[in-house]
């Protein structure tokens, strides 16, 4: 895919959504904390983008049915919070290839 822009707040609106896949694009920006509203999410697919910032851990920890999270080959440089651990659920979590935008150092490469 082609896709490019920014993932909109309105993302929330879309709680009927149980696969959320935009892998392999040019979305950029951050990840809205609204994701968090989608509560029927099994799987949010944001691999190999140009996503930047923090991830709103706070919100994805209330995604209560969500099994696969994956934000790989990315830029984002935020750190794995605390709320990881109360996704009961979560069983494939890909945070590897994401690096700084100032001195393009890796910062997370779990896998």
């Amino acid at each position: 895919n082609i896709l490019t822009g920014t993932l909109s707040s309105g993302l929330g609106s879309m709680t009927g959504l149980s696969i959320l896949d935009l892998d392999t694009n040019y979305i950029s920006g951050t990840l809205p904390a609204e994701v968090g509203s989608l509560g029927r999410l099994s799987e949010l697919l944001l691999g190999d983008n140009e996503l930047v910032g923090q991830l709103p851990w706070a919100q994805l920890s209330r995604l209560t049915g969500l099994t696969t999270l994956d934000v790989s080959q990315n830029y984002l440089n935020s750190t794995i919070g605390p709320e990881v651990g109360a996704m009961s659920s979560l069983v494939s979590l890909k945070l590897d290839n994401n690096y700084r935008l100032d001195d393009d150092e890796k910062l997370l490469s779990y896998g």
